[in-house]
């Protein structure tokens, strides 16, 4: 490949996680006020029945997720190689797969998710026709969602990052609209939010199906069967299942755990500290988001050097992104606590400190596994990663019954399956995408824990010793110099000198013209 298309390519990611960063910042905002609004137009008994119910529905959303890393993959894959009549074949057969799955969803969800409504879920009697109303509405707006996957995928495979990102913006609009619209009706605001919900499921699953069938000709409607390609479909979404299921549900279990050894003010504080995570991964998800195609085309393409190169680049900038925020929110820690919550459970401190570290060390791994999907070979990769993620159960239990370390040692626990698990994660893409060990321990973990380790030092400084105490002075004074000291050392210790030009031209060419100084 030419270093013309390359730089394109590169010119493309970086406008492509501008887009899904301004996506991200509108959705956030926009959900913060729903949450709010809808509180207070449904009262707290039906806000949490909205929850409940909704999450009965949900839980059946692993069956999708397993195919949607599949749909994605292989449409990205037949893209890279510019194969556009089996590029139209794997979606006419992804569209049979998904009408299939949202058949048995369907099933699954009026038998087994009825009967757990039905049954175990506590509704006073006054509400049960609304909340069953609510249900039924939440099942259709689900499985439009399950319809839309393909669509989606095809959007992202495509790196139209523009149309994804102003329709999820829409979407968050369009329910706090219809929040707003709950106070002026005279119906029963239970069912009539669910109603208006599926109506804009509909909305969100047609506006996929316009802006597919106006630009890309593969997703117009056709019938194609291939026996073998379908299991090749299905067994790669079903070991992409088990991967991600392992993480799942030792979470789920971990829970527990805590619940039973320590009761549930330290199941509050771990709650509380994966909200402040998952807040703070949200900014490298995007930029991964953005990279994502490229990797598995370039491979696809047979540019293998390409592909490893923007695996490695983009390990080492979702580094940098994480690390932007959660070294001040490391810092900060107890004045946010403080700060967001009335009252704070024992041990968050702790938790959410040891989750941000747990989150760094996962950014390194996260572009590796899409390498491994890129070459398709998953099973072992998924096989030896899952049954190691599955080892966090039996470890918490022992550290936990055996011992008389704080609960917050759990984190520690899971910190060290996160570094076990990289390091498993490069031997198995070493093996099966033929990305170097060596390589990626130079270009990725070196320059990046010591970028990380020089941004460090004078942030560390003024929140121990020049500003102690937690209030608003610590906070701009330790988010100034986290800022002052973390770009300069990703800039020159973390960037090669071919990626600073890079970023400089690219930030001098969003500069009006009348900014620049004149030559």
């Amino acid at each position: 490949m030419s270093a013309q298309a390359i730089s394109a390519n590169n010119r493309r990611i970086a406008k492509n996680t501008l887009m899904l960063y301004v996506r991200m910042v509108c959705t956030m905002c926009i959900s913060f006020f729903t949450t709010r609004v809808l509180l207070s137009a449904l009262g707290v008994n039906d806000f949490g029945l909205v929850n409940v119910v909704g999450g009965i529905v949900t839980m059946f959303a692993f069956l999708s997720s397993m195919m949607s890393t599949a749909c994605s993959r292989y449409l990205n894959f037949e893209l890279g190689r510019k194969d556009f009549v089996r590029l139209k074949q794997t979606f006419n057969l992804f569209q049979l797969i998904f009408g299939a799955l949202v058949f048995i969803l369907l099933i699954a969800a009026e038998t087994g998710g009825l009967w757990f409504f039905e049954t175990k879920l506590v509704v006073a009697p006054e509400r049960a026709g609304a909340a069953f109303w609510f249900f039924q509405f939440s099942v259709v707006t689900f499985l439009l969602g399950v319809l839309t996957v393909p669509y989606m995928s095809l959007v992202i495979s495509h790196e139209n990052m523009k149309a994804y990102a102003w329709i999820t913006i829409f979407e968050a609009a369009a329910r706090l609209g219809i929040v707003y619209l709950l106070s002026l009706s005279s119906l029963d605001r239970l069912s009539f939010y669910g109603a208006l919900l599926m109506i804009v499921g509909v909305i969100h699953f047609s506006l996929y199906v316009v802006v597919c069938r106006r630009n890309y000709a593969e997703s117009k409607l056709g019938f194609y069967w291939e026996t073998k390609y379908f299991f090749e479909l299905v067994a790669f979404g079903g070991w992409n299942l088990f991967g991600a299921a392992s993480g799942l549900f030792t979470n789920v279990f971990v829970n527990v755990l805590l619940n039973n050894y320590f009761g549930p003010a330290i199941s509050a504080a771990r709650s509380v500290a994966q909200q402040i995570s998952g807040a703070v991964t949200s900014f490298t998800t995007n930029f991964l988001t953005a990279t994502r195609p490229q990797v598995i085309k370039y491979y696809a393409a047979g540019e293998l050097a390409q592909s490893h190169l923007l695996t490695m680049r983009a390990s080492r900038i979702s580094f940098f992104l994480l690390f932007f925020v959660a070294l001040p929110a490391y810092l900060l820690m107890p004045f946010v606590l403080e700060l967001w919550l009335t009252e704070i459970p024992p041990h968050t401190l702790w938790f959410a400190r040891l989750m941000l570290i747990k989150m760094l060390i996962d950014s390194f791994s996260y572009p590796l596994m899409t390498q491994a999907q890129a070459s398709g070979k998953v099973a072992l990769y998924q096989s030896i990663v899952g049954m190691t993620l599955w080892l966090t159960l039996p470890a918490s239990w022992i550290v936990m019954r055996f011992t008389d370390f704080p609960p917050e040692s759990i984190v520690g626990v899971m910190i060290a399956i996160s570094l076990v698990c990289m390091v498993l994660r490069l031997i198995l893409v070493r093996r099966c995408a033929k990305l170097s060990v060596r390589a990626f321990v130079k270009s990725v973990l070196v320059p990046a824990l010591s970028a990380g380790a020089a941004a460090c030092i004078l942030p560390v400084c003024v929140a121990q010793f020049c500003v102690p105490a937690a209030g608003w002075p610590q906070f701009f004074a330790v988010g100034f110099t986290s800022v002052f000291c973390c770009v300069p050392a990703f800039a020159f210790i973390g960037f090669t000198r071919t990626e600073r030009s890079a970023i400089f031209a690219f930030a001098a060419s969003k500069i009006p013209a009348k900014f620049l100084p004149k030559k």
